[in-house]
């Protein structure tokens, strides 16, 4: 698919989202992706609450977030790690750790700095950037303690939400 064809397909895609309630999973979603998914999931969503013709409009349906597998091939590299993985390292008492703890942590900051912009590039978001690295570090070593077998994005997402809703 072209760029800008994406693009375009995007920009309507979020608007269509935007309108349903949907303003999260913009963020979650890069442009590509958001043209070819999102589009027509807008479209199935919008055609399954839509009344015929004449009648009183249908309440919105009910959009339920379900987790995805952990061995489906969307998950991969560090974020679909588990959290016991990174609690393990977090210590950083070798080489070994230090290198897997820093993969790992960078790979959350990146996630951070995605949602701060994704969808807020005209007044880009600050959750978490006003933190020493350290203190955010420790934030997900005691997330990922407190959810062991979780993949490290969904402890990452949800330190994001907690310190979004606090204003950091």
């Amino acid at each position: 698919m072209p760029r800008s064809l994406a693009v375009a397909l995007a920009g309507q895609a979020q608007i269509c989202l935007v309108n349903r309630g949907m303003r999260d999973v913009i963020q979650r979603i890069n442009v590509a992706a958001l043209a070819r998914v999102s589009l027509l999931a807008c479209v199935v969503v919008g055609d399954a609450g839509a009344a015929p013709p004449g009648d009183a409009a249908a309440a919105p349906p009910k959009v339920v977030a379900k987790p995805i597998p952990k061995d489906s091939p969307a998950l991969f590299g560090m974020g679909a790690q588990p959290c016991q993985a990174f609690v393990a390292v977090a210590g950083e008492t070798n080489s070994r750790e230090i290198a897997l703890s820093g993969a790992m942590f960078s790979w959350a900051q990146g996630w951070f700095s995605a949602r701060n912009v994704v969808g807020h590039e005209s007044a880009p978001r600050v959750v978490g950037g006003s933190l020493p690295a350290e203190r955010l570090k420790s934030l997900l070593a005691a997330e990922c303690r407190d959810h062991p077998d979780e993949a490290l994005y969904l402890a990452v997402n949800d330190l994001y939400k907690a310190l979004a809703g606090k204003g950091l």
